[in-house]
């Protein structure tokens, strides 16, 4: 959850640091909320959106318990810090339970969103669970393998 408590670090510095509005400018980060999905998609649809996220962290918080190798257990948790990250805005920040604002702070020349370090991270251990899946799955090597006997290791 080292994910969520950098996030939620973040977002404090940066919400302290613009006065809790959109402050472009050299050092300063633009805060803006959002209440709906990636993107700003779904804003009037933000308690469904809460209710989605909690889910998503419960499955993946659960996923990353029962994974066995250690890549998929770093992008569980990765996307599992990331989706509490952003759950916590939900939760606690106003207007309410389940209707809090996601709070998003970094913005990048050229790309045209602002967004948080828990998109970051969500993103990342996206990006390598897909890594996980399209790599071929390396085997035990044959090596040491004699016909006729089981599986031998040094």
């Amino acid at each position: 959850m080292g994910a969520a408590a950098a996030d939620q670090a973040g977002k404090i510095g940066a919400v302290a640091s613009a006065g809790g509005g959109p402050a472009p400018g050299a050092g300063r980060p633009s805060v803006v909320r959002n209440a709906g999905a990636a993107f700003g998609l779904g804003q009037q649809w933000t308690v469904v959106i809460s209710l989605v996220t909690l889910a998503a962290l419960a499955g993946l918080v659960v996923a990353g318990l029962r994974a066995r190798r250690p890549g998929w257990v770093v992008a569980l948790a990765l996307m599992a810090g990331g989706a509490a990250g952003n759950a916590v805005d939900r939760l606690l920040r106003g207007p309410g339970l389940l209707r809090g604002a996601v709070v998003d702070w970094i913005t990048v020349p050229g790309y045209g969103f602002t967004f948080n370090l828990a998109d970051l991270a969500l993103r990342g251990g996206a990006i390598m669970a897909v890594l996980l899946v399209v790599r071929p799955v390396r085997r035990t090597s044959r090596r040491f393998h004699r016909p006729g006997k089981p599986w031998l290791s040094r």
